[in-house]
């Protein structure tokens, strides 16, 4: 497959995920399955229904974009509102912000692994949260 290939299936993959936020009732997750490895399918759909209960108007947009060979690497901006408890912090209806990265490897078509690489200090900060220390021995 061709590295522009590859990118489109990147950018399908967080359009069909904004899909699954964007609709109420039971989501359809046939079109992320098909560009997703089993492994990956299964785990991206366990993971759905807490994140939708805890953001449910989570929204992905691609702000850049890299790729070479079977890797792409995308730079995400993600906002939602915070509605169920998170780290301690209970759902607030504040809106947060943040940005992270993505780091996809595809082969034949498929999304066959996923590293991730998101800060959540800022949204515990945006969300009204604080991280204490452990005390000193």
């Amino acid at each position: 497959m061709s590295i522009e290939e590859n990118k489109v299936i990147a950018r399908q993959c967080f359009l069909e995920l904004n899909k699954l936020f964007d609709k109420p009732g039971s989501p359809d997750t046939a079109d992320l399955n098909s560009i997703m490895s089993p492994k990956w399918a299964k785990e991206i759909n366990s993971w759905f229904p807490g994140l939708r209960q805890l953001w449910p108007d989570h929204h992905i947009d691609v702000t850049d974009m890299v790729a070479e060979g079977n890797c792409v690497w995308c730079r995400l901006a993600t906002n939602a509102t915070h509605m169920g408890e998170w780290e301690g912090i209970p759902g607030n209806g504040k809106h947060w912000t943040n940005t992270g990265i993505w780091y996809l490897t595809i082969v034949d078509r498929k999304i066959v692994d996923i590293e991730t690489l998101f800060d959540s200090l800022p949204i515990v900060k945006q969300l009204g949260g604080t991280i204490t220390p452990p005390a000193p021995q």
